[in-house]
Formats: structure tokens, C-alpha cells, sequence
């Protein structure tokens, strides 16, 4: 009699349950939808893996994200857990979504250069900062008390600088950027805001320079308009290289001797008195010299450096008389005439005396006329000091300190080779001495050899 009253009690508390939640009715069947969010994060994977479920069954979910996303957590009715694994009991239609978020990737960088592209009053301007690593999206504010916004010009909190300009100048300000996990970084910046009807600043020499040729010299004025004058000039990178023998100025003229031929191209920079700069590629075209004939010399611009086997070199003091800025520094600032390697002479430390020279040897054309040309700077002369030029032991040339004034930077010098242009093999030699003469500075450089025949009728 207990038992049948005990059975008839659980039997109306399990009727009152299903009248308030609900009871699955016996071998209902029921679907359970998996997704993922953001789209291509990662996947969900169901043991047991099938397209419908009897009522009440156990379904065990593992989140697995893709390559760059950690998993977050689960959205569904009656889940509440940030477990990548977890299980489920499927008693009606059900929608289950894994939620993953992206990984860092590294600090915060913003990437934009610190000069901005110049503007100019009353013309629209906008400009995307960039950055990278961390969690993106970015957002993107103004740092407080830090420099002076250009008037006009507002950031949206997606990394653009918008606006029309209204105010003439140079302004400084700094950036924030905050990653979706909370990463910042912050970088300043400058935008040269030019009057209206400056224009902005622009490199207007095309970029095919015309060609030029061995053994004749070269020289092309670079031309920009807009921004503030006057411009200056440079050289982008280390990456991009000048012609051998050729050099830029300051003043936006390249300018020498070629001595290689070839098809070079380099990047130069143009930066006004503003501080506003613009970049462009440029390829120059350098042919051999037009009677036919190349320069007989090998590595004449000494880029081979100290290791080079093309040149023969002895020094009383040094393991080697080709330089580099990074090896030799420069004197009164003067260092190669071309690319990255010359040759130094002389700064022995305390004034020592010093012998030293490079040659090669060179095969000459059988018939005609020669000319032996080179770049040769005397940068300090405090001591008593000289230099030889020769090919077979026949001086050609020669400067000592007495010379320093007329040479104190890069000049050309060009001397006759016509007797050894016979078809013969000669050895071509720079010597240079120096007396020793304690706590001066004495150095004699050389760079950008040429030497060619031209053949005769």
C-alpha cells in the first residue's frame, strides 16, 4: 500500500514538471544546428555527429578554432561556459554557435611614415593611417596635449585624416592606436600644410633619365614643383644604386663620370624647406663607350671592397686601403665619390708614416688613343705627402700636399693613356707616402676609374 502511494506521488510530481516545462514526447526526434562566428574562424565538432537526435540524447561539442583565432565561448539556450568542450542535452530544435575571437599578432605598430603626404588650404585632403600585430580592428584617436592638430583636419576613429585644411603650417601631433584586446601604440607625426595655391609637392623628372655612356660625363638636374623651395635632394637607400662613377648632389643634380655600363634604377628623395618630402624611381640607362670600347678596368668604382680580388693592395699600416663610411669614417666629410667603397690613403692614427697603394693589371685595345680618367680628393694634407699614378712604371701623375687646396673635394682627372694602347698587358699603380708628422691628419682618396682606348682608323 506504501509503495502504490510512493509510485502515485512521483508519478503527479513528474505530470505537474511536464505541465510546467514541458515534457518531450517518447522518440521525438530533434535537430541541432552548430555555427560559428566571426565566418572562417573554426568549426564545431558533435559526438554523436548526426543530422537529428532522439529527445534527450547527450551531444558532446568541441570548439577547434582556425590558424590565428582563440575560442571565446558558446551561445545557446541553457549553455553558459567558456570550456572549448561541453555537452549537451538535445530536447527540442536547437541553434549552438561557438564564438571565437582573433589571436594577437605581436605588439600594436602603427606603420604610417612620421612625414605625411603635405596638403594645402582649401583643397580636400584625407590620409589612411596603417598599423599591424595585435588584435585588429584598430581604433584610432587623437592623443591629448601632444603637438598641434592641423585646423580643418578631423581622424576618424578608423585611422583616417580628413578634412579641408585652412591654416598655413607645420604641425606636429601624435596618434593612439587601440587594438580589440586593448594593445595601444602611439607615434607622432607631421603634415606641412602649404598655402593656397602651393600645390603639393611633386617629383616632375620622368622617370626614363636619358642614357648616358662610358667615359663621357653625365650630369641631369632634377626638377619638382609645389611644396616650399628650395628643395634638397638625396638618395633614398643603401638597396637602390647610382650608376658607378656618378653622384648626387644636395642640390639635386646627378652628375660624373660613368664607368660601368648597364641598366640601373634607384629611388631619390625630394624634401622641401618645409620638411614636406616625395619619393620616385628612376632608371638610367648607361651604354659602352660609343667607339665600341669599355673600360679595361675591373671594380673601378672599388665596390668589390677590402675582400676584392681584382684589386692588389699593400699598406705599411692597414690589412686593407679600401673604406667604407662604416670602416673609415670620413675626412672633413668628404667619403666615396660614388657608391659605397673608396680608396683611403693615409689617416694613419698618430701621424705615422705610411706607404701604401692598389694597382691592376689591364689589357689595352691593339690600336688608337687612351684615356686614363679617375675622381681624386685630398681632403687633409697636414703632413708632407704625395701620389703616383702610373701604368707600367711610367708616371702619368702625380699631387702632394702642396696640391691640397685644389682637391680639398672630388675632382675629375683625366690624363693621356695613348702609348699603351698597343694590345699589351700593363699594370696600372696608385702609390702614396706620407711622412710622419704626429697628431695630423693626412689622407689622399681615390675612386671611379676609367680607362679606355679608343681604336683608331
Amino acid at each position: 500500500m506504501f509503495s502504490a502511494m510512493r509510485a502515485l506521488q512521483i508519478l503527479l510530481v513528474t505530470l505537474c514538471a511536464c505541465l510546467l516545462v514541458g515534457c518531450p514526447p517518447p522518440n521525438a526526434l530533434h535537430s541541432l544546428t552548430l555555427a560559428v562566428t566571426p565566418a572562417g574562424s573554426g568549426e564545431v565538432r558533435a559526438t554523436p555527429d548526426r543530422t537529428v537526435y532522439f529527445a534527450g540524447t547527450e551531444v558532446t561539442l568541441e570548439a577547434i578554432p582556425n590558424e590565428g583565432y582563440a575560442f571565446s565561448r558558446w551561445l545557446g539556450a541553457g549553455i553558459n561556459t567558456t570550456l572549448p568542450v561541453t555537452e549537451v542535452a538535445v530536447y527540442s530544435d536547437q541553434i549552438v554557435t561557438a564564438v571565437f575571437k582573433r589571436q594577437p599578432e605581436g605588439d600594436v605598430e602603427i606603420t604610417s611614415d612620421t612625414v605625411l603626404p603635405g596638403a594645402e588650404v582649401g583643397l580636400a585632403y584625407e590620409y589612411a593611417f596603417t598599423a599591424t600585430g595585435g588584435a585588429p580592428p584598430y581604433t584610432w584617436v587623437y592623443t591629448s596635449g601632444r603637438g598641434t592638430r592641423p585646423p580643418g583636419l578631423d581622424l576618424t576613429s578608423g585611422g583616417t585624416l580628413s578634412g579641408t585644411p585652412t591654416t598655413q603650417g607645420v604641425y606636429t601631433f601624435r596618434v593612439r592606436a587601440t587594438d580589440g584586446e586593448g594593445g595601444q601604440d602611439e607615434k607622432t607625426f607631421s603634415l606641412t600644410v602649404n598655402s593656397e595655391g602651393q600645390g603639393q609637392l611633386d617629383i616632375t623628372t620622368d622617370t626614363a633619365l636619358p642614357d648616358g655612356e662610358v667615359g663621357t660625363t653625365y650630369q641631369l638636374d632634377f626638377a619638382a614643383s609645389g611644396g616650399a623651395f628650395p628643395y634638397s635632394w638625396e638618395l633614398v637607400s643603401a638597396v637602390t644604386t647610382l650608376p658607378t662613377g656618378l653622384a648626387l648632389t644636395s642640390g639635386g643634380t646627378l652628375q660624373g663620370l660613368p664607368v660601368l655600363e648597364g641598366v640601373y634604377t634607384f629611388q631619390v628623395r625630394a624634401t622641401d624647406a618645409s620638411g614636406a618630402s616625395t619619393e620616385r624611381f628612376f632608371v638610367l640607362t648607361i651604354l659602352s663607350a660609343g667607339n665600341g670600347e669599355d673600360n679595361v678596368v675591373q671594380d673601378p668604382g672599388f665596390e668589390g671592397g677590402p675582400a676584392t680580388t681584382l684589386w692588389t693592395q699593400t699598406s705599411a699600416s692597414f690589412d686593407s686601403v679600401i673604406c667604407d663610411v662604416d670602416q673609415c669614417g670620413t675626412i672633413n666629410d668628404v667619403g666615396a665619390h660614388s657608391g659605397a667603397y673608396w680608396v683611403f690613403f693615409g689617416g694613419t692614427p698618430n701621424g705615422e708614416a705610411e706607404t701604401a697603394a692598389v694597382a691592376q693589371q689591364v689589357v689595352m685595345p691593339f690600336a688608337g688613343t687612351g684615356t686614363l680618367q679617375f675622381y681624386l680628393a685630398i681632403p687633409s694634407a697636414e703632413a708632407p705627402c704625395g701620389l703616383e699614378v702610373s701604368i707600367a712604371d711610367t708616371v702619368l701623375f702625380e699631387v702632394t700636399e702642396a696640391d691640397q687646396a685644389a682637391y680639398s673635394t672630388y675632382q675629375l682627372v683625366t690624363l693621356d693613356a695613348s702609348p699603351f694602347v698597343d694590345g699589351g698587358t700593363y699594370m696600372l699603380r696608385f702609390d702614396y707616402y706620407s711622412e710622419e708628422s704626429p697628431a695630423t691628419t693626412t689622407a689622399v682618396f681615390v675612386d671611379d676609374v676609367l680607362l679606355v682606348g679608343i681604336a683608331g682608323d
